[in-house]
């Protein structure tokens, strides 16, 4: 696969989805492009409103720099100056929390899915479950 279709992006978003009713949390997962563009946005039933930019948040973080949000954090801990920066440039799509992890295929990133609404962990369990 050389690029993230919408078809491959409901899928992964319905195995999330899956993902999380099976915990019981209710979240919104996102999906997006190499290019950081959404392609896929679904906000389950009890999931609150503000989560929806976070996972956007996160996915566009993942997509970015190829790696899961966690490590992104890991990496920019102690560039305070730098991170916020990159914020502000990227009208505070850049997230760090936990939870956003980078679609790769053919070993190249192709996208990014993420979920918000839960834990940090329960965000990444439910993101794994649907890349596996």
């Amino acid at each position: 696969m050389s690029q993230l279709t919408l078809e491959h992006a409901q899928k992964l978003s319905a195995a999330a989805c899956d993902k999380a009713r099976e915990i019981g949390v209710a979240m919104t997962v996102a999906i997006v492009d190499a290019g950081g563009h959404l392609v896929s946005l679904t906000r389950m039933d009890g999931a609150p409103f503000v989560v929806t930019e976070i996972a956007i948040g996160k996915a566009y973080t993942a997509a970015s720099f190829g790696m899961p949000t966690s490590d992104v954090a890991e990496r920019f801990a102690d560039r305070v100056q730098f991170t916020t920066a990159i914020q502000v440039a990227t009208q505070g799509r850049f997230m760090l929390s936990k939870g956003g992890l980078p679609i790769v295929a053919d070993g190249r990133t192709i996208g990014g899915i993420a979920a918000s609404g839960g834990t940090g962990e329960q965000d990444v369990t439910v993101v794994q479950a649907a890349l596996t």
